[in-house]
């Protein structure tokens, strides 16, 4: 948030006004220095950011009963081996789940929950259908774990899918 005549940074509304949470360049969270705050969803009682560090570091967050607690960070590992990098958060949904993308030597789509991480997709190998996806340009996470996301393929299709958690 960009304040006039006063500090830019993450302020949260509690009930009765406007509450500083993290301020730029002066929050300490996760053990870094946090420069910004974008990349912000809401669902239900969560409410999800990305954290960006003074060092490049990037971190995403969830917040929940008055307190952050981190997703996902920089350098974290990935169900494919590789690690997260130039991390967002896509969606979240009322369960407190988040959809998040990361660059992994090709872009992947992963759901956070509290059973874990699991693939949505991984650009790098085709769909079963033999589509190469390039980029995302929607996506919704629902409740029961259904992903929607409407992506461009590298014919410059545009093509809609959906992806159901296997149990």
């Amino acid at each position: 948030l960009r304040v006039r005549n006063g500090s830019n940074g993450l302020y949260l509304w509690d009930g009765a006004g406007w509450k500083e949470d993290c301020l730029a360049n002066r929050c300490q969270k996760f053990g870094a220095t946090i420069a910004s705050v974008d990349n912000l969803h809401a669902a239900g009682a969560y409410f999800f950011a990305r954290f960006n560090a003074v060092n490049g570091r990037r971190i995403l967050a969830r917040w929940f009963s008055g307190e952050w607690s981190p997703i996902v960070d920089f350098g974290d590992p990935l169900p494919n081996g590789a690690i997260a990098s130039n991390i967002s958060v896509l969606d979240g949904n009322r369960k407190g789940d988040a959809l998040v993308q990361s660059f992994d030597g090709g872009l992947g789509l992963y759901v956070f929950s509290a059973n874990g991480v699991r693939t949505v997709h991984s650009f790098i190998r085709p769909t079963v259908d033999g589509d190469l996806l390039r980029q995302v340009q929607a996506a919704e996470l629902r409740d029961d774990g259904r992903v929607y996301f409407i992506t461009v393929d590298y014919l410059d299709r545009i093509l809609a899918y959906v992806a159901t958690p296997q149990n």
